[in-house]
C-alpha cells in the first residue's frame, strides 16, 4: 500500500480495513500531533483510531499501549483548547461522504485522496453515536 494522507487514514479506520497497515501508521502521526485534524475537528484521527476493534488491540499489545499513550497526550492537549473544540472531540465521526469518496472501483481503498474535493464534505448524512462503553472492550490492561 502506498503513502495515505491523514484523510486515507481516516478513511481506513473508520471503514475497518488494511488495520495491519493503517494503524500503526495512524499511530506514528497522532503520536507526533495528537489533535491532528484529519477531516473535520482536533483530534479526528484519534477517534478513528477509538473505532478499531477490541480483538486487534487484545493481539497487539505494543500497539494498543502506544494507543493509550496517545489518548493521555491528547486528553491533555484539549485541556488547552476552548470549550467548543474541546467537546467537538466527542461529536460523532461523520465521515460516511469522506470513506465514499475514498473508495475506488475495486471497492477498496485509493491510496491517496489528495483530490478528493473539500466542498463534498459539508454535508454527511446524520448517523447515531458510537457505543462508547463497548470500544475497549476485551482490549489489554
Amino acid at each position: 500500500m502506498t503513502r495515505l494522507s491523514e484523510r486515507g487514514l481516516l478513511a481506513a479506520l473508520v471503514k475497518g480495513e488494511h488495520l495491519e497497515t493503517v494503524v500503526p501508521r495512524a499511530l506514528d502521526v497522532v503520536t507526533r500531533e495528537p489533535l491532528v485534524v484529519a477531516h473535520s475537528f482536533p483530534g479526528d484521527l484519534l477517534r478513528g483510531l477509538m473505532e478499531v476493534p477490541a480483538e486487534f488491540w487484545s493481539r497487539r499489545p505494543s500497539l494498543y499501549e502506544q494507543y493509550r499513550t496517545a489518548v493521555r497526550a491528547a486528553a491533555q492537549a484539549r485541556l488547552d483548547l476552548p470549550i467548543a473544540e474541546r467537546l467537538a472531540f466527542w461529536s460523532p465521526l461523520e465521515v460516511h461522504e469522506l470513506v465514499a469518496n475514498a473508495v475506488g472501483r475495486s471497492g477498496t481503498l485509493r491510496p491517496d485522496l489528495d483530490e478528493v474535493n473539500d466542498a463534498s464534505f459539508d454535508s454527511f448524512p446524520a448517523s447515531d453515536a458510537p457505543a462508547w462503553s463497548s470500544m475497549h472492550a476485551g482490549a489489554p490492561r
